[in-house]
């Protein structure tokens, strides 16, 4: 959403805000997308206070999957994006600050270690379990 100059949350107050910022636009829309009736998917990076934001912003709404695989499959993973695209995203030091946070947060509903399952289980196993909510 920030071209330039765009910043982490972990490079202080304005990449922070950018951050809950971003939060705050996509909710909004996801807001306009359920209220059309669409089913939204937001794909982020929780991070330090933003779960607490889209509980705020979305309500019951909202149901927060945590995907995380271990830590050494995210640097595996990381490895061939950059390979694929062509450059890095993430330093390794920025890579485990990024996974640590995600990993620390605990306001989530449904957390998924996908180390070894494919992304395709994934996906049947959240619609699964979201049929099974919707229909008690």
């Amino acid at each position: 959403m920030f071209a330039n100059p765009h910043l982490t949350p972990w490079q202080g107050d304005q990449g922070y805000a950018q951050q809950l910022m971003g939060v705050r636009m996509v909710s909004s829309l996801a807001s306009q997308f359920q209220t059309m009736g669409w089913h939204t998917v937001i794909l982020d990076v929780l991070w330090c206070e933003s779960p607490v934001l889209y509980r705020e912003l979305l309500g019951d709404r909202l149901t927060i999957v945590s995907l995380l695989p271990a830590f050494e499959e995210t640097v595996r993973r990381s490895g061939e994006r950059e390979a694929r695209e062509g450059y890095r995203r993430l330093t390794a030091a920025e890579l485990r600050l990024v996974y640590d946070e995600h990993a620390s947060v605990s306001d989530y509903d449904l957390r998924i270690d996908n180390t070894n399952i494919p992304a395709v289980e994934v996906a049947e196993e959240i619609l699964r379990r979201f049929i099974a909510v919707e229909d008690r």
